[in-house]
């Protein structure tokens, strides 16, 4: 068994699975990542991260960076024995029915004669080890902060594109409404010419009507008048005998 894999299942606590659904715990002693083989190299921590959809949720155990950051602490393992051989250690007797406590005893017990390891190093070993794995968080965060950086460009020179894009459509949307609205105003003028127009026009037939009717009418007043008064009784005598004779010669 590999020394990631041995040292992977001290840190870890395997759970059972449903069916199509990756379940992870996580206890204030244990971590849970999904189970699967050690990765052979080093994750790349910006590519890990680079396509995570960007959304307000709690983080989960990435087994894959879990096996990284085990490779960076068995990569710079010491010789002495010290907190990772402990952990190894108890690897070793797991299955012995014996409670945690005195497994934990046991270990440093034997270590303590055989290689004189005491309560103060082994706690100082996992100091060093924190400190390996602040080194691997920094590098992260560090490649992280360039994938971040380049991904932020990218996206705030489209944002500032869109934000062109929008200012020309709205300046566009600006001219347009305000053209429709002489347009519109250039309409009603129109309409109201039309109509104070055609109430002229109708208004001068109306008049043109009036007066000629007018003018007709005073013109039968005056035949009237004159055949009144100035047609004499024999000038009506001769018209009707003219009248008379006209029929019989028809």
């Amino acid at each position: 068994m590999s020394f990631i894999k041995s040292v992977k299942h001290l840190f870890i606590e395997e759970v059972p699975q449903e069916p199509e659904q990756e379940q992870y715990t996580e206890t204030s002693t244990t971590i849970t990542p999904p189970d699967h083989e050690a990765a052979e190299t080093t994750v790349n921590y910006a590519e890990e991260t680079s396509n995570e959809p960007q959304v307000d949720m709690a983080g989960i155990v990435d087994a894959k960076i879990f096996d990284s950051l085990m490779e960076a602490l068995a990569s710079n393992n010491r010789e002495e024995f010290d907190y990772m051989d402990f952990k190894d250690a108890l690897l070793a007797i797991e299955e012995l029915p014996v409670d945690e406590k005195n497994k934990y005893l046991t270990i440093f017990k034997t270590n303590s004669k055989r290689s004189g390891l005491t309560f103060q190093g082994l706690v100082e070993s996992t100091q060093y080890y924190k400190g390996v794995l602040k080194i691997e968080k920094e590098k992260f965060e560090e490649a992280l902060q360039g994938q971040t950086s380049t991904h932020e460009e990218s996206k705030q020179q489209a944002l500032e594109e869109i934000k062109s894009l929008i200012h020309a459509k709205t300046e566009e949307i600006k001219r347009l409404t305000e053209e429709i609205a002489l347009a519109q105003q250039e309409s009603i003028e129109i309409k109201q010419y039309l109509t104070e127009a055609q109430g002229k026009i109708e208004i001068t037939k109306k008049n043109f009507e009036e007066t000629y009717a007018s003018i007709v009418r005073q013109i039968d007043q005056d035949i009237n008048k004159m055949t009144q008064y100035l047609q004499s009784p024999s000038d009506t005598t001769d018209e009707q005998t003219n009248q008379v004779d006209d029929t019989n010669d028809a």
